[in-house]
Parts: structure tokens; sequence; C-alpha cells
């Protein structure tokens, strides 16, 4: 059951995403606000450039694990919820050369090269 749900998220959440870049002769990026469902937050991503956008998102993370194995004394799982800021610049590439091979840039972001600063606070 819980597969099927993941499964059903994960098809609304990339039907509901679309391209950062537009279809036309002016290939520029877009404001794009994301509200994020699996990882509980929201996102607001402005161009700063023709081929380029700064991305902003806050929200609260979720995590877990078991503690090491090889202490015979600790058991059970360890988990952990934090607030996040993941700040994050995209700078896009190849959109021309995908255009000329008559591939279409229509929901899909193109190919780029990212600077991204990702913190959490003190979990709860």
């Amino acid at each position: 059951m819980n597969k099927l749900f993941i499964t059903f998220i994960l098809l609304i959440v990339n039907i509901i995403c679309y391209s950062q870049v537009d279809e036309t002769d002016s290939y520029k990026t877009e404001e794009v606000f994301r509200l994020n469902f699996l990882n509980p937050g929201v996102e607001y991503e402005m161009p700063t450039g023709t081929y380029s956008t700064f991305s902003a998102g806050l929200g609260v993370g979720y995590g877990g694990s078991y503690p090491d194995l090889s202490d015979k004394e600790s058991s059970g799982l360890i988990y952990m919820i934090a607030p996040f800021l993941d700040l994050q610049h995209k700078w896009y590439y190849n959109l021309e050369k995908r255009l000329s091979k008559n591939k279409s840039i229509s929901n899909n972001s193109g190919n780029f090269i990212s600077a991204r600063f990702l913190t959490r606070g003190h979990s709860s």
C-alpha cells in the first residue's frame, strides 16, 4: 500500500512540474513557486539572467537510520525532524543544441550546472 501511495504522489508531482524555459526564440528562464509535499516546504525560483536562476527553499526535513550495529547496547531506530534552508543558483546550458536536434524543451528544465547551499536547524 505504501509503495502504491508513494508512486501515486511521485506521478502527481511529475505531472504538475513545468519547465523553467520557454520554447520560443527568447530562451529565458521564468519565475516559479513550488509547494513540496514529500519533503514539506516551499520554494521560489527567480531568473537572474537569460540562462540562470536562483532558488530559495524553506521547509521541514526528516530522516532516519539504525544506530551503529557494532554497539550491542543501542537498539531501535534513530530519527530526526528539522527545519531546512536550501539556496541554489543554476546555470542552464545546451538549450539551443536540443532545439537544433528538434528535441522539445517543453516540460524539461534542460541541463544545468548548480552551486547549492543546504543547511538544517536543530532537530526536535
